[in-house]
């Protein structure tokens, strides 16, 4: 597209993000994990979650917001002191979700959030996000069956046409019995979780 506006109602007022700059979209509370994590290869782990914190009203929290970075993602802690740029895909792609966290965002945009993470991980990458912890509103886009698990999420099932239906956790009961599993159900589809929290900034 070569024109248009995107538009967000936040704190009591509309606003038009074409015409915002990158610093001002945080500003308003907004943070985003695209693909490719983008992250301070060569600063630590620890370093690029405190740069995550710059936006002033997560500034007061950063001690707390970093506590819960490492609970929720343990190797991070382990890896405090290590190079970004040094660690595996996986590990990599939890610090990009920890290090937008760590802006205290109103709302939290993640493309695929559990890309490069190992099977193992999957499940702690989805419950951070679907906890309604972090942000007042997350949004995510994936392919994974782990997510039809959250059940504190609203879920949308996009199909290769763009068609959306809403999705519930228990709908998938009646895939198992035709003997489909949940990876069969986001075959050539992708998924949507919204999470609303039960807070406010």
């Amino acid at each position: 597209p070569t024109k248009g506006t995107i538009t967000i109602d936040m704190g009591g007022a509309r606003h038009d993000l074409t015409k915002l700059s990158t610093e001002e979209i945080v500003g308003l509370g907004i943070a985003m994990v695209p693909e490719g994590r983008r992250l301070f290869p060569k600063l630590t782990v620890e370093e690029n979650l405190l740069l995550g914190a710059f936006r002033p009203p997560a500034r007061p929290d950063i001690a707390k917001n970093l506590e819960l970075c490492y609970e929720t993602f343990s190797v991070l802690k382990e890896r405090r002191r290590q190079l970004a740029g040094s660690m595996s895909g996986g590990q990599q792609q939890m610090l990009a979700i920890a290090r937008a966290l760590m802006s205290s965002p109103k709302l939290l945009l993640v493309d695929e959030p559990e890309s490069g993470v190992h099977r193992s991980a999957e499940r702690a990458v989805a419950s951070a996000l679907a906890g309604g912890e972090w942000a007042d509103v997350v949004i995510a886009a994936t392919h994974s069956p782990i997510f039809l698990d959250q059940t504190g999420a609203n879920l949308l099932r996009i199909d290769r046409l763009g068609g959306a239906t809403a999705w519930k956790p228990e709908y998938y009961e009646q895939y198992i019995e035709l003997g489909l599993t949940k990876s069969d159900m986001l075959t050539n589809v992708g998924l949507f979780l919204l999470v609303e929290g039960e807070h406010e900034r």
